[in-house]
């Protein structure tokens, strides 16, 4: 059993006798969400006992950040996750608000107008990715973070390596309402059509060989 079929893949080629079936992240969807108007500021969700996310913060913070206030003034990134760090608290400023743990993430994804996942390693499907698109949050995020999803750049999600690109496509988006539309639409149709409940149950019937109810 792997999460992603780019591992179904993989294993494939190194066994082609192996039986494997993907049980991918599941997301629900939420369908009344609110628009590009009713947003504002970024968003990163990530527990920090796993070290990718705090070199995420910590690069993005450095290097990408200050590109975008440069342009946005007064734009914010909140962070948002379990053990956070010293490191990642003392980043706090007037562009840096780290909250740490919440209980409920709903309100934070609600108010967010761009999720950013500038991951720089890591593996496997990233379910802080497919979390925020199913809320019909866009996504700006590295090859890493679209690992596993099977969606292009520019349609679901926007995504480059660079971090110079990173700060253009976030401070485009977050300016330009249709094309935040057009995004926060198609990713949490694709959610619902790959990964929601009602697609993935089918996977896990055929995984124990039951009828699908």
């Amino acid at each position: 059993v792997v999460v992603s079929d780019e591992e179904m893949r993989l294993l494939s080629e190194e066994d082609a006798t192996l039986e494997i079936v993907t049980i991918p992240n599941i997301h629900t969807v939420s369908e009344l969400t609110p628009g590009f108007g009713e947003r504002n500021g970024l968003l990163f969700i990530g527990g920090f006992d796993h070290q990718p996310n705090k070199d995420a913060m910590i690069y993005f913070c450095s290097e990408i950040l200050p590109q975008i206030v440069r342009i946005l003034d007064g734009i914010k990134i909140t962070i948002v996750g379990s053990n956070m760090p010293y490191e990642i608290s003392m980043l706090q400023s007037e562009y840096v608000r780290p909250l740490g743990h919440v209980e409920d993430l709903e309100p934070v994804l609600d108010e967010a107008r761009i999720f950013v996942a500038p991951l720089r390693y890591g593996a496997g499907m990233k379910g802080k990715v497919g979390l925020s698109m199913s809320h019909g949050l866009p996504v700006v995020g590295t090859s890493i973070a679209a690992e596993g999803f099977g969606f292009g750049d520019g349609k679901e999600m926007l995504i480059t390596d660079s971090p110079s690109q990173f700060a253009e496509y976030t401070i485009n988006l977050y300016r330009n309402e249709i094309l935040w539309n057009e995004l926060s639409k198609h990713g949490k149709n694709f959610i619902k059509n790959h990964y929601s409940p009602s697609i993935t149950k089918n996977r896990i019937a055929r995984l124990f060989d039951a009828d699908t109810y």
